[in-house]
């Protein structure tokens, strides 16, 4: 799934630098890669530590792990968790405000329109 996801955002960020004639189109286009790059370099990140931790993906058996067993290094699990639950923040606050820009920009022609919607 994760992967399905990072493959479609490629699309996105073909889009963003679409208009080729204004710099500011590659400079929205790179900065949407380098943010969505971080984010799932957060998220993929999360998971390898916890997968370290555990030794399990299942997120149902990982409960179960927990439950059962005294773990012995916590850090490593809590900072896995931590990380995997900032990088999908991250993501769906890329997400959440670019939407939000596109609907100011669509329903009102404001002057400060970020980076990304003024490259198109």
């Amino acid at each position: 799934m994760f992967l399905g996801l990072e493959v479609g955002s490629i699309a996105l960020y073909v889009l963003a630098g679409m208009t080729r004639e204004r710099a500011e189109s590659d400079e929205a286009a790179i900065k949407y890669f380098l943010l969505g790059s971080f984010a799932s370099a957060l998220f993929i990140y999360g998971v390898a530590l916890l997968y370290a931790g555990t030794g399990l993906f299942e997120v149902l058996d990982i409960r179960q792990y927990l439950s059962d067993f005294v773990v012995t290094s916590p850090a490593v699990i809590y900072i896995g968790l931590g990380l995997i639950v900032a990088g999908v923040i991250f993501m769906l606050m890329l997400g959440v405000v670019g939407l939000v820009i596109g609907l100011i920009c669509a329903c009102a022609d404001h002057e400060w329109n970020t980076c990304l919607r003024s490259s198109s």
